[in-house]
């Protein structure tokens, strides 16, 4: 049963995993960034907090 289906198919999914591994990986690097900019809001924050201590 060597049809065009069975063939295409393999070489379909190897595709859509590689697809779904890159926007997965792409994600991870978005949340790091993210991860990151919060990061960098909360010690401004606490910053303006601790000057507001002061005051």
């Amino acid at each position: 049963m060597d049809t065009i289906q069975t063939r295409y198919l393999p070489r379909q999914s190897a595709l859509r995993a590689s697809i779904t591994s890159k926007q997965v990986s792409h994600c991870h690097i978005q949340a790091k960034q993210t991860e990151e900019r919060l990061q960098v809001e909360m010690e401004n924050l606490n910053k303006l907090y601790s000057d507001c201590l002061i005051l």
